[in-house]
């Protein structure tokens, strides 16, 4: 008896197999005033080749099947805001879901991740995974440093019971650093008392070398708060004042709105990585990114208030965009020609 899987095999081969003897009579059979109009057909159905395989390993399906309705991301969206969140051990929840469901995590997972900040995340340049965005949970003072600069002010814990407790885990969460947020089902939420805002005015600044930053930065007597480390010197000198603010007021993949109002110059940090593409614009005018502790952004502002603008504008996309217009332009005016040739 024949296999299923066996069946499957033989059923995939068929188009190929069809292609592929296309071809053959496309060179071997076909007189040679056809044969270019063939070439033609031929190119097509490879495409729609490519396109029916591709929908049957990469299938639509409804968003509910692959990424249902869950508690703790509704929790999260309801409750965190633009801070990002953390969960350890049981809690821990793999890589990159945090995307779709448009909550935000410190971690994630991409063949092409940014250098700068997976040596940030390690607290040094040895030993880095390929490919993951982890924190470093080895060492408790580069973690606590690290989701505090992150943002991570949110902690999800699991428990084995959904009774509701909202007495404090002082093993786990110990009631000078945590404050117990909420509790849905056997999930508890915790604000880590300890996390900087996403955004935030920085007074001071030191100007350090790569190689000596990520030292100093998660040195003991460090103040992340009002220190940043940059690496060439801002437009605007920064001060201390009495009053100083910003605030998150839109964000998507591609665009960060913060609005800011201080009595003094103050260096504006968001703990978003510095990446090329990324263009800032303070109250409409241009203005330089900085890359700040290592692997964040930070812009030089003035006194006053100021509404500042992150906008991503690969330069690549738009090569790329030109070279794929400019290659169908081209493939169309080769296919015009053969056709017109063909019928002199």
């Amino acid at each position: 008896m024949v296999s299923s899987e066996l069946l499957i095999t033989i059923r995939n081969c068929v188009l190929p197999l069809v292609l592929a003897g296309s071809t053959l009579g496309i060179i071997l059979v076909l007189p040679k005033r056809l044969k270019k109009i063939a070439g033609i057909l031929f190119i097509v159905l490879a495409t729609l080749e490519y396109a029916y395989f591709f929908n049957k390993y990469q299938p639509f399906a409804p968003a509910k099947f692959v990424f249902p309705s869950h508690p703790v991301f509704n929790f999260l969206r309801q409750n965190a805001g633009f801070n990002r969140f953390f969960g350890q051990e049981r809690s821990y929840i793999d890589n990159n879901f945090a995307t779709f469901y448009r909550v935000f995590s410190p971690e994630g997972y991409d063949p092409l991740y940014i250098r700068r900040y997976e040596e940030f995340l390690a607290g040094s340049t040895q030993n880095i995974p390929r490919s993951d965005a982890w924190i470093n949970q080895k060492n408790e003072s580069i973690e606590n440093k690290s989701l505090d600069l992150l943002g991570v002010k949110d902690f999800v814990d699991i428990t084995d019971s959904p009774t509701l407790d909202t007495g404090q885990n002082f093993a786990k969460f110990p009631g000078a650093q945590f404050g117990f947020a909420g509790q849905v089902s056997q999930w508890k939420f915790y604000d880590r008392h300890t996390a900087l805002p996403r955004a935030f005015l920085a007074d001071n600044y030191q100007i350090l070398p790569e190689n000596q930053i990520l030292a100093r930065l998660y040195s003991s007597d460090f103040d992340a708060r009002n220190t940043l480390i940059l690496e060439k010197e801002p437009a605007i000198k920064p001060a201390a004042g009495s009053s100083a603010a910003a605030e998150i007021i839109a964000y998507t993949p591609n665009e960060v709105t913060i609005q800011t109002n201080s009595d003094k110059p103050k260096l504006l940090f968001l703990s978003d990585n510095y990446y090329p593409g990324w263009k800032a614009l303070v109250d409409g005018q241009e203005a330089p990114i900085l890359r700040a502790d290592y692997t964040f952004r930070a812009v030089s502002l003035p006194a006053g208030e100021h509404v500042v603008k992150f906008n991503y504008q690969p330069q690549g996309f738009y090569i790329g965009a030109f070279i794929s217009v400019v290659s169908l332009l081209f493939l169309f005016g080769v296919i015009v020609f053969l056709l017109s040739h063909e019928k002199t």
